[in-house]
C-alpha cells in the first residue's frame, strides 16, 4: 500500500518510480519524498491532485513559480494558502476560486477589498 512509502529506505524514497505511486495513493506522503522529488513538477502536482494540504511539502522553488502556481490552483484551489507569493495575483487567485470558492479566504486583503475583482470572483 502507499503508506509503506514512509518506511522504505531514504534512497528508494528518492526514486520517482517509488514516489509517484505513493503520492497517487496519498498526496501527503510527499513529505517523505526526497527534496529533489518535492521539487519535481509532476510528482508535486499529483500530490496536490490528491489533497491541497500536500502543498506544504512542495519545494519552495515550485511554490514560487507562477506557472506551477496556476497549474496547481486549477487542481486544488484551497492550496492557495501555501502559494503566498501569488495571493495578490489576480489570475492565480481567480483560478483558485473557480476551482474552490473557499480559496478566497487566502487571497490578499487588497484583492478581497477590490470591487472589480470581487465581481469577477462571484461569477
Amino acid at each position: 500500500s502507499a503508506e509503506a512509502f514512509e518506511f522504505i529506505s531514504e534512497e528508494l524514497r528518492g526514486e520517482s518510480c517509488m514516489a509517484l505511486p505513493a503520492v497517487v495513493g496519498d498526496g501527503l506522503l510527499l513529505r517523505h519524498a526526497s527534496d529533489a522529488l518535492r521539487a519535481d513538477r509532476e510528482i508535486a502536482l499529483e500530490a496536490l491532485r490528491q489533497t491541497p494540504c500536500s502543498a506544504r511539502y512542495v519545494a519552495q522553488t515550485l511554490l514560487s513559480d507562477r506557472t506551477f502556481a496556476l497549474e496547481a490552483m486549477r487542481l486544488q484551489g484551497r492550496a492557495l494558502e501555501f502559494v503566498v507569493d501569488f495571493q495578490s495575483d489576480e489570475e492565480v487567485v481567480l483560478a483558485a476560486v473557480v476551482q474552490d470558492s473557499r480559496a478566497l479566504q487566502h487571497a490578499s486583503q487588497r484583492l478581497i477589498a477590490c470591487q472589480e475583482f470581487a465581481l469577477r470572483a462571484l461569477r
